[in-house]
């Protein structure tokens, strides 16, 4: 973009310099129709060049803009795998979180993003393994809130039965 841009500033600029060269004989030649035929191309030329000017600016604009972007990306990816490389170390401390989850990530994005798919999976399992031992322990409780008060009772939370529990060994 900035090469093709810089070979059309170039060509402008010699085109405009032959109009120059141009008018100028036509001035000298005194011919009102070769005057007339550079004036037109002299024209032409110095728009020619006043566009391709502004392209060549707006290229290296665009090539400082996307520059910029590519370090903030850079500066983006290093937290990035500096944040993965916590989380890592957080859940290797973890029971139960599978051990391949706190080996640390490569500082590859990609690699980042691999690593953290295999994290977000492992949380899961461990997730419905704490939801499965929940509902053990509240029907658990259930079952001794219902033993301890001699009948049936309806289901509730753990810290329900606990309470009727309370109740029903403190009227004892």
């Amino acid at each position: 973009m900035i090469e093709d841009s810089a070979r059309a500033l170039e060509e402008s600029e010699a085109a405009a310099q032959r109009a120059e060269q141009e008018l100028a004989a036509g001035e000298a030649a005194g011919d009102e129709e070769r005057l007339a035929a550079a004036r037109r191309f002299h024209v032409r030329a110095r728009d020619a060049l006043g566009l391709a000017e502004r392209r060549a600016r707006d290229a290296h604009a665009r090539r400082a803009e996307l520059e910029a972007a590519a370090a903030a990306a850079e500066e983006e990816a290093r937290r990035l795998a500096a944040r993965a490389d916590e989380v890592a170390a957080a859940l290797s401390r973890r029971p139960r979180v599978a051990v391949q989850t706190g080996v640390r990530p490569g500082a590859d994005p990609a690699e980042i993003a691999e690593w953290g798919t295999q994290a977000r999976a492992a949380l899961l399992v461990v997730r419905s393994q704490v939801a499965a031992e929940r509902d053990a322990l509240v029907r658990q409780a259930n079952e001794l809130a219902a033993a301890a008060a001699g009948e049936p009772v309806a289901a509730m939370s753990a810290a329900g039965a606990a309470e009727l529990l309370r109740r029903t060994l403190g009227s004892s």
